[in-house]
């Protein structure tokens, strides 16, 4: 991301700037809120552009990666290569900082976890919270009401036999359902086009004569 000679930051007053509210604005008319640009900067290069007061440039920084490739396979290990957002399994992830670098957030793997771009927008911009975890790099996800996320879907519970309603009906129709129900009897023979044909067209029926 770079910065340009005519961007501004503009923020809400003082009171709303931790509520998400900050725009960077472009001359190509780009506007990015904070949470956006917190986002895409947990897994992104970083370029740092100096101007001076009349907009020359002074000094371009070297580009550093957020995320060295080492420290990404080790990550990618530990977490299995997959989303870990309960209930998510998507592969095409981001390296999250649990504790953000701009706040002081070291890169270092007990504070990273992997987020799909989904989920890593829901923890940045929907409410949605990590909280550090153990050693093994387990974290909670919390709601935006602060609710505990749990890290697998409750077990349905069923009363009764669920289905039964169904088999009385199925049982009322003469139908009988078993293991070999779904199974067809066509043997992989080619198909006899001319007696398909035969049995999908039935030609008018003959009018009477005299009839309109």
């Amino acid at each position: 991301m770079q910065a340009n000679a005519a961007a501004r930051e503009w923020a809400a007053p003082d009171t709303d700037r931790d509520a998400g509210l900050a725009v960077i604005e472009q001359v190509g008319g780009l506007h990015l809120g904070r949470e956006a640009a917190r986002r895409v900067a947990c897994d992104a290069g970083l370029v740092v552009l100096r101007h001076g007061a009349d907009g020359e440039v002074l000094d371009v920084g070297r580009r550093t990666r957020t995320v060295p490739s080492a420290l990404r396979r080790a990550l990618q290990s530990r977490d299995h290569g997959q989303c870990q957002f309960p209930g998510c399994d998507s592969r095409r992830c981001d390296a999250h900082h649990v504790e953000h670098w701009a706040d002081g957030g070291e890169t270092r793997l007990l504070n990273l976890t992997l987020l799909c771009r989904f989920h890593h927008r829901a923890v940045h911009e929907q409410g949605f919270q990590v909280v550090a975890g153990d050693a093994d790099g387990q974290f909670r996800f919390l709601r935006p009401d602060g609710e505990p996320l749990p890290a697998e879907p409750p077990v349905s519970s069923w009363q009764g036999a669920p289905l039964a309603p169904t088999g009385a009906r199925l049982a009322a129709a003469g139908i009988n359902i078993g293991p070999h129900t779904a199974t067809p009897d066509w043997y992989g023979e080619s198909l006899n086009l001319t007696a398909a044909l035969d049995v999908l067209w039935e030609p008018p029926a003959a009018s009477a004569p005299g009839s309109s």
